[in-house]
């Protein structure tokens, strides 16, 4: 909530990082979507393009960039002017200063952070954020479906993010680690009403289907999808077995490339 006023205040742009999808609600103007080598093209323009980068409890670890020397380079040149560049707060203080130097760097509870702000923040009625928004249309993830072709996840994910337009339910998605992980966080719309529960710089293949189940277990109203590959599903498969005998009514939909995906792309790249 206090995420959300305080680019509401202020009027914000806002970006997030794998663990928050769903923290601030991609529907909004002001969303940018994920940041990082997976996310999109228009909340990795912002960073690199912003005078004051605001960052709240985010690591800054190598799934958002891939050489810190060039990451958030115009932050960089005005903390050697001596203007603050960037403002870190996390409740870890080995994670401050770590991958990018800040102007401002506090060790805290990130809602405390935000809370003691909020006060100091004046109420703007717009601002001119003109080619942010207009990276945000330009630079859309696409896909080719070609006829008679196999289904593209891409194409299930959007199919599914529209079927769960309206649910009145909270949402719950859980994943593995591989491609249909960056895959959900690319296809579906986070918002308020949707939460994910994933691994993130860990790894942790074969998470998806347990942690799905805790949390059917603590929100029966909630429905929970775990979206799997086939690989990372087939780490805890057994688990079903204990969905069953504990009349777990979680979802799964495994994505079926017969191969550990991102590691057979990484190596290809490589």
């Amino acid at each position: 909530e206090m995420v959300n006023e305080l680019a509401l205040t202020a009027i914000i742009l806002a970006a997030t990082t794998l663990l928050v999808l769903g923290c601030f609600n991609d529907e909004d103007p002001k969303s940018l979507g994920m940041v990082g080598q997976y996310g999109s093209a228009a909340a990795n323009l912002a960073v690199q393009e912003a005078d004051l980068l605001l960052d709240f409890g985010a690591r800054f670890d190598d799934r958002v960039f891939t050489d810190p020397k060039v990451f958030a380079l115009k932050t960089r040149t005005l903390l050697l002017a001596e203007r603050l560049g960037v403002v870190q707060s996390n409740i870890h203080k080995a994670h401050l200063n770590r991958a990018i130097p800040a102007g401002e760097a506090v060790a805290c509870d990130v809602g405390d952070a935000i809370s003691r702000v909020l006060p100091h923040v004046h109420s703007r009625s717009s601002r001119s954020d003109g080619q942010q928004l207009t990276w945000k249309m330009l630079y859309l993830f696409k896909y080719a479906q070609e006829d008679g072709e196999p289904i593209m996840p891409q194409a299930v994910l959007e199919e599914l993010d529209r079927q769960l337009q309206g649910q009145s339910k909270p949402v719950i998605i859980t994943t593995g680690v591989g491609q249909h992980q960056m895959g959900a966080t690319q296809s579906l719309r986070w918002t308020r009403q949707r939460k994910i529960i994933t691994s993130g710089s860990l790894g942790t293949m074969g998470l998806g289907l347990p942690a799905a189940i805790g949390p059917k277990v603590a929100r029966p109203d909630a429905l929970v999808v775990d979206f799997d590959g086939d690989a990372s599903f087939c780490m805890t498969m057994e688990e079903l077995l204990s969905a069953s005998q504990a009349g777990v009514d979680s979802k799964v939909i495994i994505f079926n490339n017969q191969e550990q995906g991102m590691d057979g792309h990484g190596v290809a790249n490589n």
